[in-house]
Formats: C-alpha cells, sequence, structure tokens
C-alpha cells in the first residue's frame, strides 16, 4: 500500500482565526472518528486497501488537530513555522517507499507510515502525536497489499478506470450526474416523488465521485485510493440514514451533509455549485 496523498496542506490545514478554532478542531476531530469507522468496517469486509488507507487518513487527521491546538492563531512568523510542518508532513505522507514487501500484515504498513510521519517532529512532539494516534489491531489480520484483486469491484473508482482513463471516468460521471438530475425532474412531474428522489440522489453522488477523482488526479495520486477511501465515507454516511426521503430536496440535502461530513471544508465549497448549493460554506462546520 502506498500512502494517499495530502493535497494542499497549506490550503486545508492552515491556522485558523481564534473565533472559528474550536469549530474547525470539532470538524476535524468528527472526520477523523468517521474514517476510523471506515477503516474497522472495510477490515470486516477484508478490504485491506481502502482498511489501510482510512486508517492513515485518521491518523493525519489527529495530526491537523494538534497542530491546530498548539499553533498560536495569528502570528506571520507562527504561520511559517506552522507551514514549515505542513510541508514536512506532506512530505512523510508522500514518501516513496513501498513497506508491503516485508510487512507481514497491513497494520505494519500502517506503523511504518505513522513513523515516517513522527519522524518530522522532534521527541516531545512526537509523543503527543502518537498519543493521538488510534488503535490498529482491526488491521492484524489483513494482508499488507490487496493484491489483484479488488473487493467491491463495481464500486471501487479504481476498478470502473480500467478500461478507461480517470479523465474520461470524470466525463462519464459528470454525464451520469446530468442524466439522472433529468430522470428525477420527469420522475417527479409523474408524480413518482420516491424514485425522483432516489435519482437525484444519486446524481449529487456521481458528481461527487467526479470531483474526488479529479482531486486525487490533481494530487498525484494516479491510483485512486485518496478518491475510494474519501468515496467509502461519504457511502458508509448516506447507508445510516434512518430513512430513505421521499423529498428531492431532502435526499439532496442528504447527500450535502455527508459530503461536508467527510471532506474539508473547502473542498466542500468547491463542490456546493455541482450540487446545488450557493451559499457560502467557508464557515460550516457542523
Amino acid at each position: 500500500m502506498t500512502t494517499p496523498v495530502q493535497s494542499e496542506p497549506e490550503a486545508d490545514t492552515a491556522p485558523v482565526p481564534g473565533a472559528d478554532r474550536a469549530a474547525a478542531i470539532a470538524d476535524a476531530l468528527a472526520k477523523a472518528a468517521l474514517y476510523t469507522r471506515v477503516s474497522r468496517i472495510a477490515a470486516i469486509e477484508r478490504d485491506t486497501r481502502i482498511a489501510s488507507a482510512a486508517a492513515w487518513a485518521a491518523d493525519v487527521l489527529a495530526v491537523q488537530v494538534l497542530i491546530w491546538e498548539r499553533a498560536p492563531a495569528e502570528d506571520e512568523q507562527a504561520q511559517r513555522r506552522y507551514l514549515a510542518v505542513a510541508t514536512a508532513v506532506g512530505a512523510a505522507v508522500c514518501g516513496d517507499a513501498d513497506t508491503t514487501e516485508t510487512a507481514r500484515d497491513a497494520r505494519e504498513v500502517v506503523v511504518t507510515a505513522r513513523r515516517r510521519l513522527l519522524s518530522v517532529f522532534d521527541a516531545q512532539a512526537a509523543a503527543l502525536v502518537a498519543e493521538r494516534l488510534g488503535d490498529l489491531e482491526h488491521l492484524a489480520e489483513l494482508p499488507p497489499s490487496p493484491g489483484r484483486v479488488l473487493p467491491h469491484p463495481a464500486e471501487s473508482l479504481k476498478w470502473r478506470c480500467q478500461d478507461t482513463a480517470p479523465e474520461d471516468l470524470v466525463g462519464e460521471l459528470r454525464t451520469a450526474a446530468d442524466d439522472c438530475r433529468l430522470i428525477a425532474e420527469a420522475l417527479l412531474v409523474a408524480g413518482y416523488r420516491r424514485d425522483a428522489a432516489r435519482q437525484a440522489c444519486l446524481g449529487d453522488l456521481a458528481d461527487i465521485e467526479a470531483y474526488l477523482v479529479e482531486a486525487s488526479l490533481a494530487a498525484g495520486d494516479t491510483d485512486l485510493l485518496l478518491a475510494d477511501v474519501r468515496r467509502a465515507a461519504v457511502v458508509l454516511l448516506l447507508s445510516e440514514a434512518a430513512d430513505r426521503p421521499s423529498d428531492v430536496a431532502a435526499a439532496r440535502a442528504g447527500v450535502w451533509a455527508a459530503a461536508r461530513a467527510a471532506l474539508p471544508p473547502a473542498e466542500v465549497e468547491r463542490l456546493a455549485p455541482r450540487l446545488g448549493r450557493s451559499e457560502p460554506v467557508a464557515g460550516e462546520l457542523g
């Protein structure tokens, strides 16, 4: 397993004003808990690829929270120090070393990635970071690499790119999103509200998938690991919804809420127009 690339760490994790600090920390903590759940569920399903990468995503979020807690909100020198740490963490995330050849299980792969991450901090800071990192026992029985067969092939964005380029998949997903919305409109006119709500939901999910592929490619993640991990988080939240909305607006609101829960606020803002949301979202962290 190669660890996912963290795109634009400066934009997504830079110090925020004091008034917004508590909300930003709460949002990152919630996301860390979400990706920990994604990792555990993927481990139960024997999906090494997603289980390992989601555990790593939770680790990166834990580091983000710690830095936010300790970095001054407004100080030019402190911000320069912060960006230096963010760059070093990014280098650790993007390390070239492939540990799957020597690791005995998936846990060892993530442990090795953690060692690389902790090495960018001094001893005291590394100890603080280590205290925030979650348990990895659920990865102990998984092989270090998923091999050539991907679990749930019909759902994996990587699998869908087996016969097409990722850039072409983005176009296909955008077309599918538009088609779903046209079908939703026709169903709504015909009085099939529940079916219309389902099609609207599928349309928004296709747009999210297209964005996730684009974001992975922009970050150099040609394996689409980051895209598939983040898609898994969105799908998990949608699957946990108590009721299936029979109203188009409610259905789209549910997808919007899942996207906000799984993705950084800056990325949610980029997605907003495609998901029919025109209001400012940068400050919406709840």
